[in-house]
């Protein structure tokens, strides 16, 4: 029971119907077509481990995917997807830098890894613009904690074609003494604004 009504949650179902490990999962939606939705998490096949990709193009009646996408190298972790105003699913994650795919067709199947920086990288988030309102609609951000300098900052670059490139990467903290930024998150607002928070242990 809730102050707006009674919700009623459905049973919980594999979106794979397999054993394998799954942990850090993540789902996010189409901006434009709710009933489509993308999920990821970090996926153990046997010794293999990698992101996968999970698909309901029919609000989560039925789903397709796999668990390991075939593009990123060895062991990648942390997903970060998010998808753009032209329905391209963005998939950032640590590979072992900071490191992108994306797939045109609800993640079917994915274009080759673009690096966008080889600095020790950890825990990955990313979103789009998706407000029509916006000057930079549809520019899709990445954060994450750059753990290549001595007090890690969080750090962002972002994509304005679809992650077939990226920018140069930017730090946009300075942890206070003692501390370092870790477990950033990300959204961008109605008139393009971006917010990220962070952790400073």
């Amino acid at each position: 029971n809730t102050p707006f009504g009674r919700v009623v949650v459905p049973p919980n179902v594999r979106v794979l119907p397999n054993s394998n490990q799954q942990d850090e999962v993540i789902l996010v939606r189409h901006p434009l077509n709710p009933l489509i939705m993308f999920g990821s998490a970090n996926t153990t096949v046997g010794s293999q481990f990698g992101q996968g990709s999970y698909t309901t193009t029919n609000g989560g009646l039925n789903w397709f995917g796999m668990d390991i996408i075939p593009t990123f190298g060895s062991s990648p972790s942390d997903p970060g997807p998010c998808i753009d105003k032209n329905g391209v699913i963005i998939m950032t994650a640590l590979n072992p830098g900071m490191a992108a795919t994306y797939s045109t067709n609800n993640g079917v199947s994915w274009s080759p890894t673009v690096n966008i920086t080889t600095a020790s990288s950890d825990k990955n988030f990313a979103a789009s613009d998706d407000a029509p309102s916006s000057a930079y609609y549809g520019r899709s951000y990445c954060v994450w904690s750059n753990f290549a300098a001595s007090s890690p900052p969080i750090v962002i670059s972002y994509t304005t074609n679809s992650s077939q490139s990226w920018s140069p990467v930017i730090q946009i903290n300075s942890p206070p003494s003692g501390h370092y930024s870790q477990g950033c998150d990300i959204m961008a607002g109605p008139n393009g604004e971006v917010y990220v928070t962070w952790a400073a242990p």
